[in-house]
């Protein structure tokens, strides 16, 4: 039975289909990492849909690191149901199956996009091969496998789903039913602001194919075709630029970018952007984690090739509005450049690059190179079978090729050892590569390996970072050195006091020590810097039910045994919970049983310190001295005593 020209395109569908879900089948179980520690693993709002109304009103339950807490409700949102799908587990297979619906989901209005622009300028059919393998190429592609493995990478997902559906709704639709995109745009910029270039795209789209507007004359119509557009948009930009300023007015003043300088990032994006345009035809040497350094210096051959691709880029564009069937091209390249907009200008980010921030521009690159290939090949395809047979094994190839690409990175991002490996590997410069690479090592006991590694990275521009330092305190406390742990402990406190996990995994040590004090004053700090930090809240809890109990047995042993000892070991107890009047009735009570008690006196003095009564603290001190004058501790504190005084 002959297939007609429908049923060939809803067969390749079905294959691609197929092809995209046995080219993701070894990704399902791969593991959290990068950001989703803080925004997943981490974050106790995502782990109770209670939450909700909190997700849209307060930007701080989208992490618990403060730095990293911007307002992206419906990431938090989709987060957490992942969450309670998998029966309040942290189950990645359901985090990893929502992506993936998502990723097909946004497949299906990519084609339908494409399809309407190609159908303008040939048959159906072929309009309909090439959307087909533009998605594709798209769904395959080999940088996009970041993007789909990075669960809090969904933001790019969702936000450039959601866009790609309010362009169909818009292309589908007449008159005021367009405005139905709206509220899909709306929901986008709660994903990620970087939906809000929608409106810039849909300007491009609005110029090329409903003003056929050719930017290489400009005239009085070309002027006409932008206020035309502009009207024809205005209900957009208002409604965008709305939702954009709502979410900046939302997001924490914890935030920040994380790069060092406006100017040198700046400078340095155009070779980026270079970068970004090859990988999508040669996506080879893909890192998680880049050592790519900034541009510091207009001189610099990556700032001048950079630009010089950004002028031959525009030069493309321009060059393509002068003829109908060239525009898709045209709009391609907007797209490309459009969408990299917020990530590629004057907004520095920590990262000078990432695979993931690839993915929404991708869309636009995908359509302007299937599109342009077609167009290059179209006169061989309409007079030779052969022509036809070898672009089917061509695209065939190009598929295959990122496909085998796409398996192949799944496996790199199976585990946090294997992904950071490949990190020091490809970029043997990247600090936080060797960081997080020692502490996979470290994770497994391999503390020499793990303390080689964190040795490199100080070597390296991140070797400021409080991680470094806290990571290294951990290994060496694993390791059996004190005195270093405390060291780096201290040092991760100083460099990182606004850093929530610095202080808690100190205080998960100094409980180990029996220093019990000063471990609930960094679990209240955690708490203070990140509220919804599910592991402190935990520990302290349990904290707070071993102190209690602790506490009764001391009480209870003091008033059925009402020894010098006792009392003393209860007066402790009440100067660790800084219930310092407690302290020193339990302290009289000793010196009642036991009036030469220098350790009783000492306490008091410690008491009264704390209550900033020096005077009290002094007499006490100076008392257990009388009675033992080589007490070095009531020494310390009579000092303590006597620098309050002067104060």
């Amino acid at each position: 039975m002959k297939l007609n020209q429908k049923s060939i395109i809803r067969l390749f569908a079905i294959l691609l289909l197929v092809a995209f879900t046995a080219t993701y089948w070894n990704h399902f179980n791969n593991g959290f990492h990068f950001d989703d520690s803080h925004t997943i693993v981490n974050n106790g709002y995502v782990k109770d849909l209670k939450y909700f109304k909190e997700y849209f009103t307060d930007g701080t339950t989208q992490s618990s690191l403060p730095t990293n807490q911007s307002y992206r409700p419906i990431v938090t949102l989709s987060a957490a149901v992942d969450y309670y799908l998998a029966g309040n587990e942290l189950d990645p297979f359901y985090f990893h199956i929502s992506t993936f619906l998502w990723v097909i989901f946004q497949g299906i209005f990519m084609f339908l996009l494409f399809r309407k622009v190609f159908r303008q300028l040939t048959d159906q059919f072929a309009a309909d091969a090439v959307a087909l393998f533009a998605v594709a190429w798209y769904m395959l592609h080999t940088a996009n496998a970041e993007s789909i493995n990075y669960i809090s990478a969904r933001s790019d997902i969702i936000s450039t789903a959601l866009v790609v559906a309010a362009f169909v709704v818009y292309q589908y639709t007449t008159g005021k039913k367009k405005l139905w995109s709206l509220p899909i745009v709306i929901i986008g910029i709660l994903t990620k602001p970087t939906s809000v270039m929608y409106v810039g795209l849909l300007l491009a789209y609005i110029l090329l194919f409903e003003e056929n507007t050719d930017f290489t004359k400009l005239t009085g119509k070309t002027f006409k075709s932008v206020w035309n557009a502009f009207k024809k948009s205005i209900a957009v930009i208002i409604v965008c630029a709305i939702s954009f300023l709502f979410t900046r007015h939302m997001e924490p003043e914890t935030w920040v970018a994380g790069g060092p300088s406006v100017y040198n990032y700046l400078i340095t994006q155009p070779f980026v952007i270079l970068r970004y345009f090859w990988t999508f035809f040669i996506p080879i040497n893909l890192s998680a984690d880049t050592d790519w350094t900034l541009v510091t210096s207009l001189s610099d051959y990556r700032f001048i090739v950079g630009i010089l691709f950004l002028i031959a880029l525009t030069a493309s564009i321009i060059y393509c509005t002068k003829k109908e069937h060239l525009r898709p091209i045209s709009f391609g390249l907007i797209w490309f450049i459009v969408a990299l907009v917020p990530t590629s200008s004057i907004i520095p980010l920590a990262e000078v690059t990432n695979d993931h921030r690839m993915f929404y521009p991708f869309v636009g690159l995908t359509m302007a190179a299937s599109w342009g290939f077609y167009l290059l090949l179209k006169p061989q395809l309409e007079n030779s079978s052969a022509a036809r047979t070898i672009s089917m094994v061509l695209g065939l190839m190009i598929l295959a090729g990122n496909a085998y690409g796409t398996h192949q990175r799944n496996l790199i991002w199976f585990s946090d050892e294997s992904l950071w490996r490949d990190v020091t590997i490809k970029s043997p410069n990247n600090g936080r590569g060797l960081m997080n690479y020692g502490l996979a090592k470290m994770r497994v006991g391999d503390y020499p390996t793990a303390i080689d590694y964190y040795n490199r990275a100080f070597s390296t521009q991140y070797g400021n970072h409080p991680y470094l330092s806290l990571n290294m305190a951990i290994c060496q406390a694993a390791s059996g050195n004190s005195e270093l742990a405390q060291r780096y402990y201290e040092k991760s406190i100083q460099k990182g006091s606004s850093y929530p996990d610095c202080h808690y995994f100190y205080a998960q040590w100094l409980i180990k020590k029996g220093d019990l004090s000063n471990a609930r004053y960094h679990l209240t700090e955690v708490l203070r810097l990140s509220p919804g930090h599910e592991n402190a809240k935990q520990l302290l809890d349990d904290f707070s039910v071993s102190a209690n109990q602790t506490l009764k047995q001391k009480e209870n042993l003091a008033a059925n045994n009402p020894s010098p000892e006792n009392h003393l070991n209860l007066s402790l107890e009440y100067y660790r919970l800084k219930r310092f009047e407690d302290c020193i009735a339990e302290c009289r009570k000793a010196l009642v049983l036991k009036p030469d008690y220098a350790e009783a006196y000492n306490n008091i003095c410690c008491a009264y310190n704390e209550l900033n009564e020096p005077e009290k603290g002094i007499k006490a001190c100076e008392k257990a001295l009388e009675l033992n004058p080589s007490y070095e501790l009531a020494k310390n504190n009579l000092n303590w005593g006597k620098s309050l005084l002067k104060k």
